[in-house]
């Protein structure tokens, strides 16, 4: 993390052109994506893992580009493009193959550890 910061702070300085900013909105704004956010997601997902197998949960890390594509097109009236509607198309094909494949084995491997009760 620190070499990641540090290589964000000279490609910014390369790249962009900083405006800072130190108004309270920008306080309020991060302590919300701080607190709020990460924590509601944090929360939520040791919820989950207690709950569901991790490979269960894995799979619902692949919904977030076409969700944010999605809400995108719906709430700023965005057009994604038809570029952009293929490569949506391959991850939801991508996430029910690999989730697919991971709820048939767990499904399987329950059924064969029920069979052995009985």
């Amino acid at each position: 993390l620190i070499m990641g910061t540090i290589l964000l702070l000279i490609a910014s300085q390369l790249f962009e052109n900083p405006v800072w900013s130190m108004k309270m909105g920008f306080f309020l704004a991060l302590a919300y994506q701080g607190f709020v956010i990460a924590g509601f997601g944090f929360l939520a997902n040791a919820w989950l893992l207690k709950k569901f197998l991790p490979s269960t949960i894995t799979f619902f890390s692949f919904v977030q580009p076409p969700a944010g594509v999605l809400f995108a097109w719906m709430v700023l009236n965005e057009d994604p493009g038809s570029g952009l509607l293929v490569g949506l198309l391959l991850i939801v094909v991508g996430a029910l193959v690999f989730g697919g494949e991971a709820y048939f084995n767990s499904m399987k491997e329950r059924s064969q550890k029920g069979s052995l009760k009985e």
